[in-house]
């Protein structure tokens, strides 16, 4: 792996140097920009910007954006004309060899004669990612936050997951689901370049974030009042996931990065071996699913002999040195102009391999407050990661009123588990020693096709359409998992019962078309309204596979001594399986399950200005939602004509209205109301019942499970003192009826199940300071500071049907406070960030509740988390990095309150994490 290492590292150099000698310098350079319009922040189509004494002419496109031609480098004035808009000029703009100098304009309505306006020798810098996000977050619709590409490449974050925490509200479970101002994922959603995406994870609504590599993205923006033009399914915030869009002129760029962290690398380990295509996340070791199980049943002896013999038998991997994490990223684009028309294009690719190694993971559980735990195990868990990814977008404008795109992101993640557990089970008498393989893949693809057209009629029509193809698939081949036991009178453990093969196989795929029509309309003095309106349509398929194997000792022959003894490697032999090992299949358990889960939607629009201080926009959106879940699978179904699907058709009126008061032009109140949703996943409604790890409790659904209608109401203040500066609070209230929850079942299995409650209510404030510190002396002026901070408090209420639960229940996954603070530095050569991220308790997962009953909840502990980066550039482009992660070295602690003491129920060490980087960018 250290050669490999040593090779890639080479290529990298080597190429570096040849695209320096390739790309050199630019003798010319372009100037480029965006007009908008000052009071909706939307783009001006048509607009005319002259550069100098006519040296270049260009046109704005149907978003507001231009590019002119090469300029050789120097001082230009720049004029923007547009008809019935006040013309704009700036002197003393500065171009510069083998760079686009970025230039917007605002360009206000006029009623009469047009007037000028002259701005000599204003400052033209290169306006950075971040002020524009904050921007276009200043002018939106709807209050929201982000995150830009600038950002998240200055921090030491690798995934979308990672990168989410840094906004203000957003907080991660589980490292990779998104919890937006208190509320679990279920209650938000996921889009991707504006479209929703299947998620790949059985379990869970939403698409997990760590799927996304940092590199590929643009920004996260969370949006957090709703719009009739945006799905209603959410309401703590709708995260959008944008990738990276083509650049004003030709970059090329990669890198290259060594991690360490202190738990696993260079340590002597047992971890999955790899070999070949494995390290591209694609099987190498013949982790395959078994074949399909004849419906009849094996037909004779002999054919299930060799349907167990094909169950993978490697376990006990070779001891070697963890090698340390390596990661590589690369990205080309470039825009090109023919005349008036123009051709984008932007292409990326990401990859990524670590080792994870936690000695000490601890799962126990409480059932009731005045008893001690009655399950427990400790983990040794050894894992090896791979992720990859690329984005292939390209865009072509066809004049100023015609604009096509296509859009492409794929993903992939394959991991491999070996571990190891000690433990104890009340049901069982004795000790329990675990053993479990298990190889899990997730792939994400989404493919978009888009267009954008402007009707230059006397009521300009702006048409904008787009179709996207999303899939994602979870396989899981290959998951055994072996318990051995030892009673009390016994000296070694031994296989007394049920050792598992679990093989599941997840698949969503999604079809969405949409097409959105405004036009502006004259109103009031010079003020224009839009009417804007739409229909859209989500078809989903979702099919899941799952098929339960068990060993156990045969009961018709008699066991040699000692034989279940054997440690798995040396039990599972050929010559064992089938004489003294039998296989059977469980058919209650780990039962496929279809869903067809479709969304229509049509809404309507105004976006009004009142007064010259005032901007109402709201309207209606209507979502027809019709679902039909198929346990057992379709073919079941087919053949059995006592079952019955689950069918869903529900048709709901989504009212929204928000109100944007401007008290300046760089201070706004905000105000919103809107109703939204949130509809049970078909985990949620399926009767099949899921087990993730050895040890672990089962999730069962619900079918009698109703979708959340939720009314919320939202206030802002916002003040943006300059570029890339902000200053916020927030408050927020919202109100659910019937919200669904999650809860343990008095079985003492350890089930979780989903209930509908009777009501819930969250209310909340928001703060964000974003600020420059120029007035400091020197080089101390570069310094700059960042800080959000959320509270929140809830109270569920349930149906003492379901439990007898207290009044003030809090949310699950809701902490009641939770904050950020970056300090960060952009000098001339060396840039330098430090965050800071801490969180309050909040409930894991509600305890078990009966009349007789009232078990402790699990309570995830609060904890502050410090992390680094620092950047230098050096000669020829160069990029140097180090980043560290975990600084204060936090654990993951869970625990529970009982009466006789807290008991510490869960433990994990993700341990500090050191990355050494360098780029090359042109």
């Amino acid at each position: 792996m250290y050669k490999a290492f040593r090779r890639v590292l080479g290529v990298v150099l080597l190429s570096s140097v040849a695209v320096a000698a390739a790309f050199g310098q630019d003798a010319t350079g372009r100037i480029a920009g965006r007009v908008v319009d000052p009071g909706t922040g939307s783009g001006l189509s048509g607009v005319r910007v002259v550069v100098g004494d006519s040296v270049a002419v260009a046109f704005t496109d149907l978003d507001g954006r231009y590019r002119s031609g090469p300029l050789a480098p120097g001082a230009y004035r720049i004029v923007a004309r547009g008809l019935g808009r006040a013309s704009k000029t700036y002197e003393g703009v500065v171009v510069i060899a083998g760079q686009s100098t970025l230039v917007n304009f605002s360009l206000t309505t006029i009623a009469l004669a047009l007037e000028q306006v002259n701005i000599t020798a204003a400052r033209t810098d290169r306006a950075t990612s971040e002020a524009g996000l904050l921007g276009v977050q200043q002018r939106a619709v709807a209050a929201s936050d982000g995150i830009s590409a600038q950002q998240i490449s200055r921090s030491p974050d690798s995934d979308a997951s990672e990168a989410a925490t840094r906004v203000s509200g957003v907080s991660i479970v589980s490292n990779k689901f998104v919890v937006v101002r208190g509320l679990s994922e279920r209650y938000s959603n996921t889009l991707l370049n504006g479209v929703e995406v299947p998620s790949p994870e059985p379990t869970r609504k939403v698409v997990p974030l760590d799927v996304f590599p940092a590199a590929l993205l643009d920004a996260i923006v969370v949006t957090k009042s709703g719009t009739p033009d945006k799905p209603g399914d959410f309401t703590g915030g709708s995260v959008e996931i944008r990738t990276k869009e083509f650049p004003e002129q030709f970059v090329a760029s990669y890198s290259l990065s060594i991690g360490a962290n202190n738990t696993v690398t260079g340590r002597m380990l047992d971890l999955p071996s790899w070999k070949g295509i494995d390290y591209l996340g694609f099987d190498a070791a013949n982790r395959r699913h078994p074949p399909a199980l004849p419906k009849e049943g094996f037909p004779n002896p002999n054919d299930l002999e060799r349907y167990a013999e094909g169950v993978r038998n490697t376990w006990a991997p070779p001891v070697s040195r963890a090698t340390p994490n390596i990661g590589f990223s690369g990205s080309i684009g470039n825009q090109n102009q023919f005349g008036r028309d123009a051709l984008g294009y932007v292409a990326s690719a990401t990859y990524s391999l670590r080792n994870e190694y936690q000695p000490e993971r601890l799962f126990q559980l409480v059932l009731d407050a005045t008893s001690t735990p009655v399950r427990g195990f400790v983990y040794e868990d050894r894992r090896r990661t791979v992720d990859l990814g690329g984005v292939l977008n390209a865009s072509y404008r066809r004049g100023a009123n015609h604009k096509f795109g296509i859009k492409n992101l794929y993903t992939r993640n394959a991991e491999e588990l070996y571990s190891t557990s000690e433990g104890f089970n009340d049901l069982l008498n004795g000790d329990l020693r675990g053993y479990q393989y298990q190889y899990i893949t997730r792939d994400l693809l989404q493919s978009q096709l888009s267009g954008e057209h402007l009707i230059p009629t006397r009521f300009p029509i702006r048409a904008e359409w787009k179709g996207t193809l999303s899939r994602s698939e979870r396989d899981e081949p290959d998951n055994r998992q072996v318990p051995y036991q030892r009673g009390e009178n016994d000296t070694e453990f031994g296989l007394t019962f049920n050792s598992d093969l679990w093989f599941r196989k997840l698949n969503d795929e999604s079809r969405a078309g949409q097409v959105d029509v405004s036009t502006v309309l004259p109103w009031l003095s010079s003020r224009e309204v839009t009417l804007k309106t739409g229909v859209s349509a989500r078809q989903k398929v979702r099919e899941f596979d799952a098929v339960l194997a068990s060993f156990n000792p045969a009961q018709q022959v008699a066991l040699p001594s000692g034989l279940t003894a054997l440690p798995p490697e040396l039990l599972f032999q050929p010559e064992n399986v089938g004489k003294y090992l039998a296989l059977g299949f469980p058919g209650r358990i780990a039962q496929p399950y279809s869903a067809d889960d479709n969304l229509y939607a049509y809404y309507g629009m105004l976006d009004m200005p009142v007064t010259g201080w005032l901007r109402v926009v709201g309207g209606v959106r209507v979502e027809d939602w019709r679902m039909d879940l198929f346990d057992g699978g379709r073919d079941r179904f087919a053949s059995d004509t006592t079952l019955r699907p689950n069918i869903r058709r529900n048709s709901d009126l989504l009212w929204s209205a928000n109100a944007t008061i401007a008290l300046s032009d760089r201070m706004n109140i905000r105000l919103a109301g809107f109703r939204s949703l949130a509809r049970p996943d078909t985990r949620e409604l399926s009767q099949d019942e899921y087990t993730d790890l050895v040890g672990s409790c089962v999730i069962i659904g619900n079918s009698a499970l109703q979708r959340t209608s939720v009314t919320n109401a939202d206030a802002r203040w916002e003040w943006y003192p300059g570029p890339g500066e902000v200053v916020s609070i927030s408050g927020f209230f919202k109100y659910f009826d019937a919200p669904i929850f999650r809860a343990v079942t008095s079985d003492q299995t350890c089930r979780f199940t989903f209930n509908n409650g009777t009501e819930a209510q969250n209310i909340g404030a928001e703060i964000d300071f974003r600020k420059g510190l120029v007035f400091l002396p020197g080089r101390l002026s570069n310094l700059s500071i960042s800080l959000n901070g959320t509270v929140v408090r809830s109270r569920l209420r349930i149906d003492p049907r379901f439990g007898v639960y207290p009044d003030d229940l809090r949310l699950e996954d809701q902490s009641p406070w939770l904050a950020n603070v970056v300090l960060s530095y952009d000098g001339r050569r060396v840039q330098g960030n430090v965050l800071y991220n801490v969180f309050a308790d909040r409930i894991s997962r509600y305890g078990l509740q009966e009349q007789t009953i009232q078990g402790p909840n699990v309570i995830e502990r609060g904890r502050g988390t410090l992390d680094a980066k620092i950047e230098t550039r050096v000669a020829g482009g160069w990029m140097l990095s180090l980043a560290v992660r975990n600084l204060t070295d936090n654990r993951v602690i869970m625990f529970q309150d009982t009466d006789v003491g807290r008991v510490q129920t869960g433990f994990l060490r993700p341990g500090r994490s050191i990355t050494l980087g360098m780029g090359h960018a042109r």
